[in-house]
């Protein structure tokens, strides 16, 4: 059981031989082959974090739930842990972000969304949604020195904002490379930082043959920044940026 207070990234696979893996941070277990075994059958849908008797709903916290249609090796799960995938990766069949901050109610189908399909998931139990503090990020890939324009409003937040009117506000500066406002041109060298004329867009520029934030984790060769998403109706959603 998991219940030292941080967070961990948690997969099981069974392959095509009903081998079982059962696959915590960066350590894989073998826990056994299943006797027999039937593929996952999604068109009916299935239900997260509940029982099939009552009352039986998952206790603890929980960010980001993928399902994928083929099993992927351990080596794979590792490299991918704790960073927003993309909805095209190959074999995910469903996607839940839970970045959507608005108040959530029995039935509501508005809270969730698949990122593969961008349909409504409807939550049932009435779970309480809260900040996460959990160490995901998106990952970007940039030329040295070269600007990269990243667009920071995410499909689900885009779909359930209020109205029009949002704004982006950068909480955590990277501490290499340059961030601007593509608006005003305005370097963001302090933090909080709102963007201009409710824009959703930041430029980044890595620094010439420097080599990042020397506390970024070794996996990621650059630095990040921290930035949330508020609306008219103070719906909030937090997310960080690799680069």
């Amino acid at each position: 059981m998991l219940n030292d207070g941080m967070w961990h990234h948690v997969a099981v696979t069974v392959d095509a031989d009903g081998v079982v893996m059962l696959v915590v941070d960066a350590a894989a277990i073998n826990l056994g082959s299943l006797a027999s075994y039937s593929a996952l059958d999604l068109t009916g849908g299935f239900t997260v974090g509940k029982g099939p008797g009552p009352n039986t709903f998952y206790r603890g916290l929980m960010d980001q739930l993928a399902v994928f249609s083929a099993a992927k090796p351990p080596s794979w799960i590792m490299d991918h842990s704790f960073l927003v995938l993309a909805p095209n990766t190959p074999d995910l069949v469903s996607y839940l972000q839970h970045s959507n901050l608005a108040a959530l109610t029995e039935n509501n189908a508005t809270v969730a969304v698949d990122y593969v399909d961008m349909e409504a998931v409807t939550v049932h139990g009435n779970p309480s949604m809260v900040t996460s503090s959990a160490p995901i990020l998106r990952p970007l890939v940039t030329a040295e020195d070269a600007p990269v324009t990243v667009d920071l409003l995410s499909p689900e937040f885009a779909k359930a904002v209020t109205g029009e009117r949002y704004r982006v506000i950068i909480t955590k500066v990277p501490k290499a490379g340059t961030l601007m406002d593509p608006a005003t041109g305005e370097h963001i060298d302090h933090a909080p930082f709102a963007l201009a004329d409710g824009g959703h867009h930041a430029v980044f520029v890595s620094g010439t043959h420097e080599h990042g934030d020397e506390d970024a984790s070794p996996r990621y060769l650059y630095s990040s920044f921290n930035y949330i998403m508020r609306d008219t109706d103070l719906h909030v959603d937090s997310d960080e940026q690799m680069v």
